[in-house]
């Protein structure tokens, strides 16, 4: 079987110790701008502790593109979840950077390895700073971003979230959705839809994410909640927010989910299975239904 065909999660990642990677980027750093160890998931930039141990630091690696929020387009994430470096363009400023991430494992803990080097001008003077920059943001948009909710797509847990560590992953499926668009038209389904990603996003931090998965279904995932009880209420919280959607065009329609939520630190790509089984039994059991895991 070639690589290409064995699911990523079975690509064995480059592995080092302590000594073999701190000696390995002090090389790199003779040749590039910048070298550093991301976790992925925290998005914190790593550090070996006083005994030796990688660990997260209080800084997150896209405070040097001035965001206050993870990258949309974060190669890091992508490589550890394909199993494959993978490349970026970030600005600082009007500077331009290249960004290759190299997904690793050093002491057993998975993480990326960020290679930053700064991209001449001349590069892109063809077509001007600030077209370029727009253009790479406009293509990052179009990439991981659902055109008709304005949250995350399919492709993005493909390529960038399946592979990150979450306390907490809920698969999200509206009730009798297909009823509404034959009773209602696609267009009042539309709506549906977009009021309901808007009311999910309006309940997750900047760390977690919501996914359109599929047609009808939302998948959603916390980074960093150690708390079930927290993450319990969250989920009736959202499920009661959904229900009290009103559309101004049909104000009589009521609007449900049932969710299947799994409290469990794992990789998403391991959890989400569970948690779409715990919503078939939610929906099974007459919809509007909240199935946990622990």
């Amino acid at each position: 079987m070639t690589e290409q065909n064995i699911p990523a999660k079975e690509i064995p990642l480059r592995s080092f110790t302590k000594d073999e990677i701190e000696a390995h980027m002090n090389e790199l750093r003779q040749e590039f701008d910048q070298v550093r160890l991301v976790n992925p998931t925290s998005t914190s930039i790593m550090f070996f502790n006083e005994e030796g141990k990688l660990e997260d630091s209080a800084h997150v690696c896209h405070d040097i593109w001035h965001k206050n929020h993870r990258c949309m387009n974060c190669s890091s994430a992508r490589a550890v979840t394909t199993r494959k470096r993978q490349t970026k363009i970030e600005f600082i400023n009007d500077d331009a950077y290249f960004v290759i991430s190299q997904p690793i494992r050093v002491d057993g803990v998975i993480c990326a390895m960020e290679i930053i080097v700064e991209m001449k001008h001349f590069l892109v003077s063809a077509f001007g700073q600030n077209i370029f920059r727009h253009k790479i943001e406009s293509l990052n948009e179009k990439t991981y971003i659902d055109s008709l909710t304005g949250v995350y797509n399919r492709r993005y847990y493909d390529e960038i979230a399946g592979g990150l560590f979450a306390n907490c992953v809920a698969f999200m499926d509206l009730d009798h959705f297909k009823s509404i668009n034959d009773t209602y038209g696609h267009h009042i389904g539309d709506l549906v839809l977009q009021a309901v990603a808007k009311t999910i996003s309006s309940n997750i931090r900047s760390t977690d994410g919501v996914i359109r998965y599929g047609g009808d279904e939302f998948l959603v995932f916390f980074v960093g909640l150690k708390d079930k009880n927290i993450f319990e209420k969250k989920m009736r919280s959202i499920q009661k927010q959904i229900s009290e959607i009103r559309l101004e065009e049909v104000p009589d329609m009521k609007i449900t989910v049932s969710i299947g939520a799994v409290y469990d630190f794992q990789m998403i790509w391991d959890t989400i299975d569970d948690a779409d089984q715990q919503m078939y039994l939610a929906k099974t059991s007459g919809g509007f239904h909240i199935v946990f895991r622990d």
